[in-house]
């Protein structure tokens, strides 16, 4: 996977910020004085249209960088399926992505490619599906984004944070996305939702992928799931 610092410096970067001024801090220290800037987006805040904050977003520029292997891809799905099993991750995604791979949509697998690699991908698409997790925020650094998006819910959370982050972060930008949850179960184990294994009627969700145009066919595999959760448990 690639570093954390790698993306840390992208957006650094990406926002005409030098590096080089930037003071990393292993130990305690004493500091004299502290400058804290008052907060202009994120969980708390995201119903705030700011207008700073929007004038911000747009100075973002980055070189776009497109992966060989996404060339004239204008359907992606981003996926979980190629992350450590305990991050979380909805059961029997690899066969949903081998159904939306028949319908035209090439898988993304954001921990592989640095973040304007993956911004370029998000750029040039027409239809994106999140599979629900961290790798739809990168759209913040994108207001002027065309694609129509859907995201599916893979966890349960009984405040609805994600939901409402997510749904917010895109309305900030003026537009509007698809919201999919169709979650029968999930085995949490005592973790916190997000890093749980999740049980997502595939056929629903394809269903109303289908109904919005995301999709021409619907996903119709017989799929053996008391097998399919017991080798996810098992891993």
């Amino acid at each position: 996977y690639l570093a954390k610092d790698h993306f840390v410096n992208q957006i650094l970067r990406g926002f005409g910020i030098p590096v080089n001024k930037i003071v990393l801090l292993d130990k305690p220290i004493k500091i004299k004085e502290v400058i804290v800037p008052c907060q202009r987006y994120g969980f708390g805040y995201l119903d705030q249209t700011d207008d700073l904050f929007k004038v911000f977003i747009k100075s973002f520029k980055f070189r776009p960088q497109l992966p060989r292997a996404f060339e004239n891809a204008d359907k992606i799905y981003v996926s979980r399926s190629k992350l450590p099993i305990r991050l979380g991750r909805p059961i029997g995604e690899k066969l949903f992505e081998q159904y939306l791979t028949s319908n035209g949509y090439k898988i993304l697998h954001p921990e592989y490619y640095t973040l304007y690699q993956q911004l370029t991908i998000l750029s040039n698409a027409r239809k994106i599906i999140f599979c629900d997790g961290s790798a739809v925020h990168a759209c913040v650094l994108l207001p002027e984004l065309k694609a129509d998006i859907a995201v599916i819910s893979r966890r349960k959370d009984p405040f609805e944070r994600n939901y409402f982050a997510t749904i917010q972060q895109f309305a900030n930008h003026g537009k509007s996305i698809f919201w999919i949850d169709e979650i029968i179960d999930q085995y949490q184990f005592g973790m916190e939702p997000w890093d749980a294994l999740s049980y997502v009627d595939w056929y629903k969700a394809s269903n109303i992928l289908k109904k919005n145009e995301f999709l021409d066919v619907a996903f119709s595999e017989m799929l053996d799931w008391p097998l399919l959760i017991r080798r996810e448990l098992q891993e």
